[in-house]
């Protein structure tokens, strides 16, 4: 699909109150020309916005699992059925057969376009019905800049803030015109400004964006998000000071709270959104029970990929309360879904099911707190604050090891540290792959890369750690290529 014909349908979907999630289903299709006139209106159309970012070309598979698998978090085994080979071998050009090019490519733009409907539109809304117009219009600009900031990450010839090297097509208004590729710079200037103009739009504390109006639920976009989501941009382009102002802003909020080791455990095996989570995307149901998908399919108990051996032991697997709520060496999905024991292997369970249940419906947690204090962390470090980047360091490990013991680390120790703590806490949730890259790291897969894997390091240079523009978009509007495809 082009981006020509992404933005000419949009379907809007309807919301229902069960569990204050954000459920969707198809109610009719429309353009801008026959479109809304009411507040109420312009609020469906956003949710179809959001229901993109479950795609399986968006954070339902591409920028979700395989930026893990494709990285050196996982191993394959000989279940995989080889479906992503083409991107875990590295072998992946502008028309790979797994779609992945394709999908990652025209999912963000899709949303991009869904968001640009009622950007292009919210205007007709009445005047009196401002408040409701501003805080659906600054959620359809964060939409917009988080589908850019993705598609920079993916297809991006650099992460650098004043880059000229090619960036993507920045798009916002609708449009029939051929898309051409701006700079790195240009696409980092549109993102800010879209986020600057969504912080400013949405409500002081965004209560009212939310469906339980507490802050008990973060299935919606509110200031809180846009802070955390400009936090990582600017780590990505390397704007330290305000990364940190960010991060910051976020920690002190008092919204959301760092989850601890008494209350970790259930943000994972019950979807509990009371502390930690700060935006998630709803996955309501086994049709949407993506987020692990290639790793393990629990309904089918079909084991794709387990932990590598690096990762594993990464952890105090004693006393990390992580390793228990990421892992298990006793699953017994079996008694529950039939086909083999996963009894004594070391099998990812962060996604197998809440309250209980082995279906692989999980939401999926976009952004959470301890990411915040990595962010800080990581940008405190780059900017030798030693002693702020310890301390971060420290309270996130506190909270995650009993026992835990502060430690006083300096130079690359603590460089290594905080990276190392990154792959702990964020494995599996699509860091990895851009995490190397930002680095500047090659790919080094350990001893146990294998049959099935072909391929076990990629250089750091190599140029697929920069994703072709899709065959059919270069064709079509004659956009430039990325180097070496």
């Amino acid at each position: 699909m082009k981006i020509k014909h992404i933005i000419l349908t949009m379907l809007v979907l309807t919301v229902y109150s069960c569990d204050n999630k954000l459920d969707i289903s198809p109610e009719f299709s429309l353009t801008s020309d026959n479109a809304f006139e009411v507040a109420e209106e312009y609020d469906q159309a956003l949710i179809a916005a959001y229901a993109t970012l479950n795609d399986a070309g968006y954070y339902g598979e591409t920028y979700g699992e395989l930026m893990e698998l494709g990285a050196d978090g996982g191993t394959e085994t000989a279940e995989s059925l080889r479906n992503e080979a083409e991107f875990t071998d590295w072998f992946f050009g502008p028309s790979d057969g797994s779609g992945n090019v394709a999908a990652g490519w025209n999912s963000p733009y899709l949303m991009i376009a869904r968001a640009n409907v009622v950007s292009d539109g919210i205007d007709e809304v009445p005047e009196e019905n401002e408040g409701s117009r501003n805080r659906i219009l600054g959620q359809a600009l964060a939409l917009r800049a988080m589908g850019h900031f993705d598609l920079l990450r993916l297809y991006g010839q650099s992460y650098e803030r004043n880059s000229d090297a090619l960036g993507v097509p920045v798009r916002t208004t609708q449009s029939l015109e051929n898309p051409t590729r701006v700079t790195v710079r240009e696409t980092y200037d549109q993102i800010f400004a879209d986020l600057n103009q969504a912080e400013t739009l949405l409500a002081p504390n965004g209560l009212d964006v939310n469906p339980n109006g507490d802050g008990s639920s973060r299935y919606r976009i509110d200031r809180l998000v846009v802070r955390a989501i400009r936090a990582k941009v600017n780590l990505y382009a390397g704007e330290y000071d305000d990364a940190i102002a960010d991060a910051t802003s976020v920690i002190q909020d008092g919204a959301v709270s760092l989850a601890n080791t008494g209350n970790y455990a259930p943000v994972w095996s019950a979807d509990d959104q009371s502390t930690e989570v700060i935006w998630s995307i709803a996955v309501v149901d086994q049709a949407e029970a993506r987020p692990t998908s290639e790793t393990f399919f629990y309904v089918n108990n079909r084991l794709g990929w387990v932990p590598s051996e690096d990762v594993l032991n990464l952890y105090d697997q004693a006393n990390d309360i992580r390793f228990s709520s990421f892992y298990s060496d006793n699953f017994n999905i079996a008694a529950v879904n039939g086909g083999p024991s996963r009894i004594g292997t070391t099998v990812p369970i962060k996604f197998s099911g809440r309250n209980g249940a082995i279906d692989g419906v999980n939401d999926i947690k976009l952004f959470r707190m301890s990411e915040m204090y990595l962010i800080r962390a990581e940008a405190q470090y780059e900017l030798n604050q030693t002693p702020l980047a310890m301390a971060d360091l420290n309270t996130l490990r506190a909270n995650r090891i009993t026992g835990y013991v502060d430690e006083n680390l300096t130079g690359t120790a603590l460089e290594s540290a905080i990276r190392d703590e990154r792959r702990k806490e964020l494995w599996l949730e699509g860091h990895r792959w851009f995490d190397l890259r930002r680095w500047n790291l090659p790919i080094v897969r350990g001893a146990d890369c294998g049959s099935p894997m072909e391929s076990c390091n990629l250089s750091a240079n190599n140029f697929r750690r920069v994703f072709p523009i899709p065959t059919q978009e270069v064709v079509v509007s004659g956009i430039q290529q990325n180097d070496g495809y």
